[in-house]
C-alpha cells in the first residue's frame, strides 16, 4: 500500500494521531471532487492502544479507511467544543463521557409522555454527540467510537464497543468493554492541530483552486491564535448549542463584573481579573483552570439560571485573589499536620 502522504504526531505510548492519504479506489466517482482527493486511513492512539485497529474478513487492519476530508473539517470547526466543554447533556449517569451517553441515549420513561421535554431531551443529546463523537464526522465510513471531551484540567478520550449501521459480522472494533483516558490538554491539542496543519497543507497543494479546503486552511490556522472568551465559555457550558454557550457566559461574566463593582468598595479591578484568570492558556487549548468558568462547566446538566446567579453571588463573596488572605470561618480552623502513619492506619 503506497502512500501518498502520511503524517505522525505525538507519543503512541500517550497520544497520538496519524493520517495517511491514498490513491481514490473508485476514481472519484462516488464522490464530491473535494472529497475524492481525501481517500486515505487514520489511526488514534491512546496509552498504547490503536482505536482503529479492527478486524476485517479475519485480517487485523489497523487504519481506518475512508475519505477523511470530512473528518478534518469536524475536528477543525468543533475545535473549542471538542477541548473544552465538559457537562454531558441531558444527565450525568456515568464516570466517562462514553458510559453516560450510552446510558442517556433515550429520555427516561417519565418523560415519554412529556413530548415537549421529551424533545429538548433528545436534542441536547444529539446536539452534544456532534459535537464530540468521531463517529459524527464518518459520513458512511466504519468509524470506532470515540468520544473527546473536556474533564476539568484534562481531556478525556473514552470509549467502547457499540453497533454501527452498515457494519457487518466480519468487521469489528477491538474496543470492548470500554475504556477511557485522561491527558493535559495540550498532549492532546498539539498533535490533532500538526496532523491538521499538514492535511489540510497537502489537500490545498492538490486543490488549489477549492474554496472549501481554502476556508478549512483558514480555519486552522485560526486554531493558533487564542480565543480566550470562546474557549471559556465551553468551560462554563452554559446552553445545550453554541449560541446558548456565549450568550450564558456573557450573561455571568456580566454579573460577577457588575456584582463586584458594586459591592466591593476594595480593588474590584484586580478581583475580577483574578476571577476571570486561568492557570494555563497555550496558543491552542485552556491548559489549565478558570474558576469562574470550571463553577458551572462541573454541574448538573439542568442547572438553572437561579442557581448560575446564587453560585456567582457565593463566588464573589468567598473569592481570594491570593493564596495569603485565608480569613473565612473555616480557613481559621484549618492547619498543617503531618502524616503520622505510626500505626498503619493513616486513615485513623
Amino acid at each position: 500500500m503506497k502512500f501518498q502522504w502520511e503524517k505522525l504526531a505525538g507519543d503512541t505510548s500517550e497520544f497520538a494521531v496519524r493520517m495517511a492519504f491514498l490513491h481514490d479506489p473508485d476514481d472519484g466517482h462516488s464522490a464530491d471532487p473535494d472529497v475524492a482527493l481525501s481517500w486515505g486511513g487514520f489511526q488514534i492512539w491512546v496509552k498504547g492502544k490503536n482505536l482503529c485497529a479492527h478486524q476485517e474478513e479475519g485480517e487485523r487492519i489497523d487504519y481506518c479507511h475512508w475519505y477523511l476530508l470530512p473528518l478534518i473539517e469536524w475536528l477543525a470547526y468543533h475545535w473549542d467544543p471538542l477541548l473544552h466543554e465538559e457537562r454531558l447533556p441531558a444527565e450525568n449517569k456515568a464516570d466517562t463521557a462514553w458510559l453516560s451517553l450510552r446510558e442517556t441515549r433515550f429520555p427516561p420513561r417519565a418523560l415519554e409522555l412529556e413530548e415537549a421535554r421529551a424533545i429538548q431531551w433528545e436534542r441536547a443529546w444529539q446536539g452534544w454527540w456532534k459535537r464530540h463523537a468521531i463517529r459524527a464526522a464518518r459520513e458512511g465510513g466504519l468509524f470506532p467510537d470515540v468520544i473527546l471531551r473536556r474533564f476539568r484540567d484534562e481531556i478525556e478520550i473514552s470509549w467502547g464497543d457499540a453497533p454501527l449501521q452498515g457494519m457487518l459480522d466480519h468487521f469489528s472494533f477491538d474496543l470492548a468493554p470500554s475504556g477511557f483516558a485522561r491527558l493535559p490538554p495540550n498532549q492532546v491539542a498539539e498533535p490533532l492541530n500538526d496532523v491538521l496543519s499538514g492535511a489540510g497543507e497537502y489537500l490545498a497543494s492538490l486543490a488549489p483552486e477549492s474554496e472549501r479546503i481554502r476556508l478549512l486552511n483558514r480555519k486552522i490556522r485560526t486554531q493558533n491564535t487564542p480565543h480566550k472568551e470562546e474557549r471559556l465559555a465551553w468551560l462554563a457550558g452554559l446552553g445545550v448549542d453554541e449560541r446558548a454557550v456565549r450568550n450564558g457566559w456573557k450573561r455571568v461574566k456580566q454579573y460577577l463584573t457588575t456584582h463586584l463593582t458594586t459591592h466591593l468598595t476594595t480593588h474590584p479591578k484586580p478581583l475580577r481579573s483574578s476571577m476571570f484568570a486561568t492557570s494555563g492558556h497555550s496558543r491552542l487549548v485552556i491548559e489549565g483552570a478558570c474558576q469562574a468558568a470550571l463553577m458551572f462547566g462541573t454541574f448538573a446538566p439542568d442547572i438553572r439560571k437561579d442557581d448560575v446567579l446564587r453560585l456567582a453571588d457565593a463566588m464573589v463573596d468567598l473569592h481570594r485573589p491570593s493564596p495569603g488572605q485565608c480569613d473565612t470561618p473555616v480557613a481559621q480552623m484549618c492547619q498543617a499536620v503531618p502524616l503520622d502513619d505510626s500505626d498503619g492506619l493513616p486513615w485513623a
